[in-house]
């Protein structure tokens, strides 16, 4: 790629995840894709995209993406720590657990103990639907505190 092509690439890399870290997601997406058509094979991609799938509360598509992330780059424990997060919050309890599994598996994760914890809640179906259940009253109260402003 040439110098030119990478400069953009990375600005329009950087304007995007400014509008992400603003909570502006439409604008994020728009500028991703601009880096996209520069860049077809920049290897963040994925993982940025997923990111403002996540916080567009659009979980089917961020573990889409973030899944063909780990198939196109490899497994790796953050790859697996997000995965095991992202099939929680579809509500995919044996994937969580899966690859809850995997991440602990990795060294890097061995000091991290919420990892026990959510495997202990992914591989129990009266846990995971507590877990569910108070997942949906944060979002009740995020919902109440952004109408109170």
């Amino acid at each position: 790629m040439n110098i030119v092509k990478k400069a953009f690439s990375a600005v329009y890399e950087r304007l995007s995840l400014n509008a992400l870290a603003k909570g502006h997601y439409d604008i994020a997406e728009k500028w991703l894709l601009k880096q996209d058509h520069v860049d077809q094979n920049h290897q963040r991609f994925l993982r940025n995209m997923g990111s403002i799938k996540l916080a567009q509360k659009k979980y089917d598509e961020a573990f889409s993406l973030f899944l063909k992330e780990m198939n196109t780059f490899g497994e790796d424990s953050a790859r697996l720590r997000v995965l095991a997060d992202v099939s929680f919050l579809c509500g995919k309890m044996n994937d969580a657990n899966t690859y809850y599994k995997k991440a602990l598996n990795c060294k890097e994760n061995k000091k991290l103990p919420y990892l026990d914890a959510r495997l202990k809640t992914s591989s129990n179906e009266k846990l995971f639907a507590e877990g569910r259940q108070a997942q949906e009253k944060i979002k009740k109260a995020q919902t109440l505190e952004e109408n109170k402003e």
